[in-house]
């Protein structure tokens, strides 16, 4: 499915795409950062911007669990002689709970129950089903002191929504409504992550992360290389940033070998150059260091293969801009031979 998102908002293409990872995976997410960074309005515009869809509270130290169950339905309690509970919650495929540091450990349960059993927990009148598509929590940021407690592990996708830079807070002025298509895939359309590289993660990160979380770790790090179109390493390198990002530093250094990461830098920055003078000596180097590690090494064996994969991409590519460039000399050449002919003396 492709969700098609309107908004003004700039620089949020990111917070878009790993609200659609939410989706596609159902995992209850949780965006921090400055008040005014634009994380409600980045999750209304995602939702269509419409407001109907979206049950949206914002919680102080007041609060009462009420404010996240619901109301007591008047008018079954006066004519029927009914006591029941009219749940917005339940109904609603978008659910934003804004500032979710300041809940009472009794709303905090009633969100437990929501976010794990995707019920409503009403007491003697039993629990009601809800019907969320994207459950998101906001805060601030996380206090100190509740890092290690059970209810932020349930949030095991995080990520921090940082100020507009300058250049992006010039564009904002602008107001202008932009278009962006995000893929939120199935399942069954999401790519595999290589075995070995998931054990050498669990490896370096079991020690931080809870079993729920590390049981997580496959399907997230799949749903980000279908969303992001990343591979393995990256994918994985990306997980553990919302996960454990303390660990980011050791995840990308010792996941795959350092030449392994050099040659993927080589790549990059042969795809993002336009002379071709320097992409011909990039290349020839990024050949040499493939060449070296393959007759070196027999590990990294689904590495190597991909590697080599983009090797003959753009050896194939810059072929083609050969050919291309040879083939624009010989037209210049001929006209300006036939400019010369057609000169009258």
């Amino acid at each position: 499915m492709v969700r098609k998102i309107k908004t003004r908002l700039v620089g949020r293409e990111e917070v878009f795409r790993i609200l659609a990872l939410a989706e596609a995976l159902q995992m209850p997410i949780l965006l921090e950062g400055p008040p005014g960074t634009g994380k409600s309005h980045s999750m209304t515009d995602y939702a269509g911007g419409n407001k109907n869809d979206v049950f949206i509270v914002e919680l102080d130290a007041g609060s009462k669990a009420s404010e996240v169950k619901g109301y007591i339905d008047m008018k079954a309690l006066l004519e029927q002689k009914v006591y029941q509970t009219h749940s917005p919650i339940t109904q609603k495929p978008f659910i934003l709970i804004n500032e979710v540091e300041k809940g009472s450990s009794e709303i905090r349960n009633t969100l437990l129950s929501l976010m794990q059993e995707r019920q409503l927990q009403l007491g003697s009148e039993g629990t009601k089903d809800a019907k969320w598509e994207l459950f998101v929590g906001s805060c601030n940021s996380i206090p100190a002191d509740e890092r290690k407690e059970p209810f932020w592990d349930r949030f095991l996708i995080k990520h921090s929504v940082s100020p507009l830079t300058i250049e992006e807070m010039r564009e904002a002025r602008k107001r202008i409504v932009r278009e962006i298509d995000i893929n939120v895939p199935t399942e069954a359309e999401m790519l595999p992550i290589s075995v070995a590289m998931l054990d050498k993660f669990d490896s370096i990160t079991s020690a931080a992360l809870s079993d729920r979380a590390r049981m997580a770790v496959p399907l997230l790090a799949s749903g980000i290389k279908t969303i992001w179109g990343v591979d393995d390493y990256q994918a994985l390198c990306k997980v553990g940033s919302f996960l454990c990002p303390e660990l980011v530093s050791s995840i990308s250094s010792d996941l795959i070998a350092k030449e392994i990461v050099e040659m993927k830098s080589m790549i990059h920055n042969i795809n993002s150059t336009v002379d071709y003078d320097a992409k011909t000596q990039m290349f020839a180097k990024l050949v040499k260091s493939f060449t070296d590690y393959s007759r070196k090494r027999d590990r990294d064996v689904d590495q190597l293969k991909a590697l080599k994969e983009d090797v003959k991409r753009i050896s194939d590519n810059m072929e083609k801009e050969l050919k291309q460039r040879e083939d624009k000399k010989k037209a210049e050449a001929k006209s300006a031979v036939q400019e010369a002919l057609d000169i009258k003396i």
